[in-house]
Order: C-alpha cells, then sequence, then structure tokens
C-alpha cells in the first residue's frame, strides 16, 4: 500500500524557516541537481590558447542562488524600520551583506533537499511490499511460496 499525504503542500512551493527571533524566510530545497544548473547559468566558455576553458563567476553562482532559494520573508527592514519586499534583487542584497545569514539559509535548503529526497525514498520502500510480493503477512507468504 502506498500511503500519500493529500493535505501536505509540496515543500517545493517554500518552507517557512525561524532564522532568529522575529526573522523568517520561506526557502526552496536546493538539490545538487539544482546547484548544477545554476552553474550552468553562469558558466561562460572562453577560447585560451586555442582550448575551451569554461569559466564560472563565483560571485554570479553567488547571486543566481540567492534569487532561486528565497521564496518570502518576515522580519527583515530597511534602515527606517519598514518592512523590505522580498524581491530577487533585494534577497541578493540581503544574503550578499549577511554572510551568516546566506550561509543559513543555502545550508537548510540542502536540508529541506535531503528531507524531501528521504520522505520519498521512504514512501518508495514502503510501496514495493516484501520480496516476494506479499505484504508481510506469514500466511501470504506461505501461500505465495512455489509448491516443489
Amino acid at each position: 500500500m502506498l500511503a500519500i499525504d493529500t493535505e501536505k503542500k509540496d515543500v517545493a512551493e517554500g518552507v517557512w524557516c525561524k532564522y532568529a527571533p522575529g526573522v523568517s524566510l520561506k526557502l526552496r530545497p536546493l538539490s545538487q541537481s539544482d546547484i548544477r544548473q545554476l552553474r550552468k547559468k553562469v558558466t561562460e566558455t572562453r577560447l585560451e590558447n586555442g582550448r575551451e576553458i569554461e569559466f564560472v563567476d563565483p560571485d554570479r553562482v553567488d547571486e543566481e542562488t540567492h534569487r532561486t532559494i528565497i521564496y518570502d520573508w518576515k522580519g527583515i527592514v530597511d534602515k527606517k524600520g519598514k518592512p523590505l519586499p522580498c524581491t530577487p534583487e533585494n534577497a541578493q542584497l540581503v544574503l550578499g551583506q549577511i554572510n551568516a545569514l546566506s550561509a543559513w539559509a543555502v545550508g537548510k535548503c540542502f536540508v529541506l533537499a535531503g528531507s524531501q529526497a528521504a520522505a520519498r525514498g521512504k514512501q518508495l520502500k514502503n510501496s514495493q511490499g516484501t520480496p516476494d510480493g506479499s505484504d508481510g503477512d506469514p500466511k501470504e507468504s506461505e501461500a505465495a511460496a512455489p509448491v516443489d
């Protein structure tokens, strides 16, 4: 049997994570595949000494990562104390200035992706039954066993 929780929203839509008292970010899971796609977006191929060389600008990787992982936030304000709207540009501005917040947010996104993958693995494992095709009931296993 495969049980699906139809009430749960997909984690890919973002998850609210508390950073500090009064500060929360709605983050999207970030897998290794996502990182490769982000890197590909900011990779340039250059010709040097007759050879093609790929160049990845780490600052652009950070910018694209910051723009990708944050859906929303609460508790982030400007100098005047007004709530700062969550836009891709503001996400880059905030995370570009606060290294600890950036490291926490990126790390949290990897954790979310790992949790999501583990949940999918558990769901898959639970849906596979037993090697003999039974649901684990010993009586059913005996009935399914080949007869010599």
